[in-house]
């Protein structure tokens, strides 16, 4: 039996991470709710397309993935091509939410010593 629960996190143009809990069946739903033009998710049997305002270059950036491996890897980043920092992360829930944690960790270690 496969684990098909995925989690999705991307920044936003306000440099925000939004995470999203879903399952591989319910990604094509998400195509309706995500977020004015920031991002866009279609989904069919074997693939992933995700297209994305980037919020560091503020290009649209465009990402293929197949189902297979979204389903058997733990992480799968998705990167501004400009400036190579990750606009998306797609994967097992745990990876994420360190991967964020991290970074928010980071994030305010630099805020403290401005």
């Amino acid at each position: 039996m496969c684990n098909t629960e995925v989690s999705i996190a991307f920044k936003n143009p306000d440099n925000t991470i939004t995470k999203i809990d879903t399952n591989i069946f319910e990604l094509k739903q998400l195509d309706k709710k995500y977020y004015e033009g920031t991002i866009i998710i279609n989904k069919n049997k074997k693939m992933l397309y995700i297209s994305m305002k980037c919020s560091f270059c503020n290009k649209f950036h465009g990402y293929n993935y197949k189902i297979k491996e979204i389903l058997y890897k733990d992480l799968i980043i998705g990167g501004c091509k400009n400036s190579g920092n990750f606009i998306l992360l797609i994967g097992k829930k745990e990876m994420i939410y360190n991967i964020i944690k991290e970074h928010s960790d980071i994030n305010n270690k630099i805020y403290s010593t401005i």
